[in-house]
């Protein structure tokens, strides 16, 4: 057994081609563990295989000894035969395929992770474009209900002020436009009992930057009075509550003017709504 040992050591020593084939396949499995993180074998294979291992090295500390030739049945190693009565040999053959199985395993389990791990990746893409496409939806439905909000308290508004303006109790002060549109429609609602009272306006184009419209009460002696100040929207239209300061005469006069935000002490500009004479 060690002589055919000794034979094929002296054998790959003499024969380039061999030892060429040798390199080459050791330079192979040497760097076939850089390339994938190797896995584990089962803890009871991995135990054989050791035990393989220290018998082998175990064998190749002891001497050589050399045997006789010739006795009894000829030489138990020898021949075609003589290569499966050496153990070592065999063993550290299977040794070797067994790792190059493992480390062929390790790559083919390796490139099954990372197909895996790259359909992992167009999953999480996928669910976040879906993510991102239900956040625009529901920016998209948070505006539309923000806008029926708006919508919704405006009319609530519209029917508060057409509620108060037909109750039998209230004064309506009727005004015109001193520009003589026929587009401008304006009226003041008062209730004399609790001093509520709504300037209700359509078709007064909104004032420019910087400037407000301030309402005017204008009394037998001539003194001159602010009720405050509004704006009308895009389309003309206001409709503003406000709480008067004390029971007006019916023959007082009431006086629109364009001032600055703010409002002023004495109207600064002429008059663009003058209530009507009764």
């Amino acid at each position: 057994m060690r002589r055919r040992r000794r034979q094929l050591k002296s054998t790959w020593r003499g024969c380039l081609a061999c030892r060429l084939s040798l390199e080459q396949d050791r330079a192979i499995v040497s760097r076939l563990p850089e390339a994938v993180k190797l896995t584990e074998p089962p803890p009871a294979l991995k135990g054989r295989l050791m035990a393989r291992v220290d018998e082998f090295e175990a064998e190749e500390a002891e001497p050589v000894v050399a045997q006789a030739e010739g006795s009894g049945g000829g030489n138990k190693g020898s021949g075609w035969f003589g290569l499966f009565g050496n153990r070592p040999f065999v063993f550290g053959t299977a040794i070797v395929a067994a790792i190059v199985f493992l480390i062929a395993w390790s790559i083919t389990q390796t490139v099954r992770l990372n197909d895996l791990s790259s359909e992992n990746l167009e999953m999480t893409a996928r669910v976040e474009d879906l993510e991102a496409q239900n956040a625009t939806v529901s920016t998209s439905v948070s505006g539309v209900k923000e806008e029926n909000a708006q919508l919704a308290s405006i009319v609530r508004r519209q029917w508060d002020a057409l509620a108060f303006a037909t109750a039998p109790e209230i004064r309506a002060v009727r005004f015109d436009g001193t520009d003589g549109s026929p587009t401008i429609k304006a009226s003041l609602f008062l209730d004399d009992s609790t001093l509520r009272a709504m300037m209700m306006v359509t078709g007064l184009k909104p004032p420019q930057d910087g400037y407000t419209y301030q309402l005017w009460l204008v009394t037998s002696e001539r003194k001159v009075v602010s009720l405050g100040t509004f704006r009308t929207i895009a389309d003309g239209y206001a409709a503003w509550p406000f709480q008067m300061p004390y029971t007006a005469a019916p023959y007082y006069t009431y006086i629109v003017s364009l001032e600055p935000r703010g409002g002023s002490d004495w109207p600064t500009t002429p008059a663009v709504l003058r209530s009507k004479t009764t």
